[in-house]
Formats: C-alpha cells, structure tokens, sequence
C-alpha cells in the first residue's frame, strides 16, 4: 500500500521555554499504522524555515505559528509588528478570544494581526490592543550611522 500524504502541524519547543508551532507540513502516513513521518525533502525545508526563529530565540511563553513552504531560502519576511502583537498579549495572560471580546472584534480578526505576514497593521489598531492588554504604544524610527 502506498503512504497517503496529510498536513499536521509541528510543534516544537525552545530551549527557552517557546513554542513553535509549523502548519501546513506535508507528512507521511503509513496505512493501517499510527505512524507518520517527513520525507528528506519536508524534513529540509523545515530546518531552513524554523532556523532563524530558533537563532533568535522564543522566550517562555512565546508562541509563535508559521504556515510552511518549501523554499531553498530560509524564511526572513516575517513581520516583526506582528511578533511583537503575539508577544504581548501571550505576556498579557489573555487569550485570543478575551482579547477579541474586549475589543468587540471576531477571534479571526486578532489571529490576523498576529500571523507572520501580515501587514495591515494601523496605529489606531495597535493603541486599541496596547489599552485592551494594558499597556501603551510607543513608535520609534532609527537610523543607522545617525549622530
């Protein structure tokens, strides 16, 4: 019988105490077992795409969800407005949903704000999540070799 191919998410813990969550990854099912496995090629392009997030490192309580794709590069277009949204309401103790709910929007719309690539962000939207969570905004642009 041939391996039927499903989608899973894998999940996989920081030394630091993060959680990084892949979705997406084509697995291997072997039939009439409860066994499944990446090919050489999955296993490949996993490494290249969970690679830089584990050099930069995921700290307790940090979770962050990545959708796979098979790229040579690793990927670097991740949105760091997003990160540092997911950062704070996983800091914050609330959930999605509570956080959704005080801000009267669908749970969607919150896991949207938080996916790697997205980058619809406003500023309006970002000092409503500060409030929800507590906290404020602050934006800051640097220039590199300013005085």
């Amino acid at each position: 019988m041939n391996r039927i191919e499903i989608p899973v998410t894998h999940l996989l813990k920081t030394p630091e105490g993060g959680i990084l969550r892949v979705h997406g990854v084509p697995a291997l099912l072997e039939p009439n077992k409860d066994e499944w496995s990446y090919s050489l090629e999955v296993s490949g392009h996993l490494e290249r795409l969970v690679r830089p997030v584990l050099e930069r490192g995921l700290i307790a309580g940090d979770a962050l969800d990545l959708e796979y794709i098979e790229s040579e590069e690793p990927l670097l277009n991740t949105n760091p407005i997003s990160e540092m949204v997911a950062r704070a309401i996983v800091q914050s103790g609330l959930s999605k949903a509570e956080v959704a709910r005080r801000l009267g929007v669908p749970r969607t719309l919150v896991t949207r704000w938080t996916h790697p690539r997205y980058t619809g962000h406003t500023v309006d939207t970002l000092e409503r999540i500060a409030r929800v969570l507590g906290g404020t905004l602050a934006v800051t642009i640097e220039l590199e070799g300013a005085a």
